[in-house]
């Protein structure tokens, strides 16, 4: 894909199901996030996988913001 492509077809999605995601797929976009550059190579990201009781958790307490 062009890089124009890509910029022009972008879009955000604002809706979701409740369908679970594989963790294979999940590792795999972690994966290719790995390899987006960072400021002087320093790569500062911390990524979480959170799932079932973890994730109802973490969803109530975000929508009490």
């Amino acid at each position: 894909m062009e890089t124009k492509q890509a910029i022009e077809d972008r879009h955000s999605v604002r809706v979701f199901t409740n369908k679970d995601v594989e963790v294979n797929k999940l590792k795999g976009l972690v994966k290719l996030a790995q390899k987006a550059p960072s400021w002087v190579d320093s790569q500062p990201w911390k990524i979480y996988l959170v799932r079932g009781k973890s994730l109802a958790k973490l969803k109530e307490l975000h929508l009490k913001k």
